[in-house]
């Protein structure tokens, strides 16, 4: 049979010569292929045909390093992102939510910085809404959320 017209595009010399230093600097096919113009299939088959020209690759020393995985992050207990409030004085609760109920604001009223707990348990509700310390709550209700009172 006669050589179709692609065998002689594929496999003219130049090419081969372009494709065989490529392979033989260690890239890979489809590096190759993209410089000369050719699909990484194409460039496959170049190097199964002419191995005499294609350095063999060790399988090993081209393989990529495993990748170790990335460490797990714990995640924060919300006791121990809080802020240090041991300077907070022990108030009864009963007592400072009372003395709060006077400056207490509904919900649709308390700003994004200001206290949410709630002060009352019948409507209209109201909330703390002294300013809040790293979170929702005030340094007293943030104390009292994070142990009994």
């Amino acid at each position: 049979m006669f050589p179709s017209k692609t065998a002689e595009k594929e496999y003219n010399p130049k090419l081969l010569a372009k494709a065989s230093k490529l392979w033989n600097e260690g890239l890979s096919l489809r590096a190759i292929g993209k410089v000369v113009g050719r699909t990484q299939p194409t460039v496959g088959r170049i190097v199964r045909k002419f191995p005499e020209l294609f350095q063999p690759r060790d399988p090993i020393a081209r393989a990529a390093p495993i990748a170790q995985p990335a460490p797990k992050k714990q995640p924060k207990l919300f006791v121990e992102s809080a802020p240090d409030l041991d300077w907070v004085p022990p108030i009864d609760g009963k007592t400072y939510d009372a003395d709060r109920l006077q400056h207490g604001k509904t919900l649709l009223d308390v700003g994004s910085s200001e206290c949410k707990w709630p002060l009352n348990a019948g409507g209209p509700f109201l909330f703390c809404a002294d300013t809040a310390v790293g979170g929702n709550y005030c340094a007293h209700h943030r104390m009292r959320s994070v142990r009994a009172a």
